[in-house]
Order: structure tokens, then C-alpha cells, then sequence
């Protein structure tokens, strides 16, 4: 009971934090949410103009393909990156206020969920604009919740790096960078010579799942997924646990 207890505090916790944060960035803000559809928008436009100026497009899917790539990564990476630093940045409350710390990093990851379902209304957009099934739309909710797992539990990992290494989220903004470009958001695995080099990037494996479901209707194996089912699931756990045992250490050192 008291475990139950714990893990409803945090949760609890994480979101009312998640939500003051949100509404803090858009106070003042006449166009307000509209600002978290811009960023993807722009990037998908660059992407697929180039596309099919100088290369075309080889399906109908792409656009789709396109945007739900986008969209998987920029949750990935905002939520990492604000999260590592999301001790330091919050030390004077750290130091003064008792309250449960992984609620920090949870509320940047609940924060990123909340824009992610926010920018999914330009997907639905693309998917109804280009004559595309959208129906499969609802099974996105299972495979995004794994997904949030497996960020959280990266998230709680960086963040424990983040507050012990200074100089850390310069060195995972240039990972991201080189993440992106590794990670089939706006080409398709299979036409590059490194493809099965890049099918080892984990990530890879989210973004196919989702298109598969979402765009190309073709469902999983029971194997398929308990295979990633596993593997966020000790991804969160090893994130946790070091977080857990640095925990005391991380109020010390800022």
C-alpha cells in the first residue's frame, strides 16, 4: 500500500507540474498552442519539398511517413534534453523543498506528451488531406505508452549525468544531431546501403512499429512486440534504479 502510496504522489506530482509548466509558457500568448505546431510544420515542409523537387516521393504514405517520424523524434528528444537538466535547473527548490525528485523528470516527459498529442492534429491532418486511413489513429495510444517508458526511463538516466557531468548536454545535443540523421524519419531504411546498420537503432523500431500500425495497417507479432515491450520495460527499470540509488548525491553536488 504505501508503495502504491509513493507511486501516486510522484505521479500526481509530476503532472501538476507538467500542467503549471504548460500554462506558464502560454500565458500572455494570443496564438498561444499554435506555436507547438509550428516547429514541426516547418520541418516537415523542408523535408518533403526537397523530397520531391530533387528525389520524388517513392509512396502515397510519405507525407504520413514523414510527419509521424518527425513527430516520435521531437518527443524523444525534447523530453531527454529537458530532462537531464532538470535538477540543476531546479536546484534552489531541490535544496529547500521536500518533495519527491522523480516527479521532476516525469513532468518534462508528461509536459512533452502533452505538445506530442497537441502537434498529432497535424498528422490527422495529413492523413485526411492525402485520402489515408486514420481509423488506426487509436492503436497509436498503446504504442506511444510504451514509448513514453522508454523515454522516461532514458530521461531518468540522462538526468542523473546531466547534474555529475557539466557538460553533458552539450554532449547529448550533439548526439541528438547525429542521432537524426541515423534514425529513418525522412528516408526509408531500406533504400541506403548502411539499412541493417541503422535497423540496430532502436528508435528505428518505435517509428516502424508506429508506421506500420498507424499508415500501412499491418499489425505486429505477439513476439515483435513483447520484444520491445521487454526492452522498455528494463530500460525504465535500469533508468530508475540509478536515479534512485543517485538520488541523495544529486542534491549534494548542485
Amino acid at each position: 500500500m504505501n508503495l502504491f502510496c509513493e507511486i501516486k504522489r510522484i505521479v500526481s506530482f509530476g503532472l501538476k507540474l507538467s500542467i503549471f509548466e504548460l500554462k506558464l509558457k502560454n500565458e500572455g500568448k494570443y496564438i498561444g498552442f499554435f506555436w507547438y505546431l509550428l516547429d514541426p510544420l516547418i520541418m516537415f515542409l523542408l523535408l518533403y519539398l526537397t523530397r520531391v523537387f530533387f528525389i520524388g516521393t517513392d509512396f502515397l504514405q510519405y507525407p504520413a511517413y514523414l510527419m509521424l517520424g518527425i513527430l516520435l523524434f521531437n518527443f524523444f528528444s525534447r523530453s531527454t534534453s529537458q530532462s537531464l537538466s532538470s535538477i540543476r535547473s531546479n536546484a534552489q527548490i531541490v535544496k529547500s523543498i521536500r518533495f519527491p525528485k522523480e516527479s521532476l523528470i516525469l513532468s518534462k516527459v508528461f509536459l512533452n506528451s502533452f505538445v506530442h498529442f497537441i502537434e498529432l492534429f497535424l498528422f490527422i491532418i495529413i492523413l485526411i488531406y492525402f485520402q489515408l486511413q486514420f481509423f488506426n489513429v487509436i492503436y497509436y495510444l498503446f504504442i506511444f505508452l510504451i514509448y513514453f517508458i522508454f523515454t522516461l526511463g532514458i530521461s531518468f538516466l540522462l538526468s542523473v549525468y546531466g547534474t555529475f557531468i557539466n557538460d553533458f548536454p552539450n554532449i547529448w545535443s550533439v548526439f541528438l544531431r547525429m542521432l537524426w540523421l541515423v534514425t529513418p524519419i525522412f528516408y526509408v531504411i531500406d533504400t541506403i546501403p548502411i539499412g541493417k546498420i541503422i535497423k540496430l537503432n532502436i528508435l528505428n523500431n518505435f517509428l516502424e512499429l508506429a508506421r506500420n500500425i498507424v499508415i500501412f495497417n499491418k499489425y505486429p507479432t505477439a513476439l515483435d512486440l513483447m520484444v520491445i515491450v521487454f526492452f522498455s520495460l528494463n530500460v525504465f527499470i535500469i533508468g530508475y534504479i540509478v536515479f534512485i540509488k543517485n538520488k541523495e548525491s544529486l542534491v549534494e553536488i548542485i
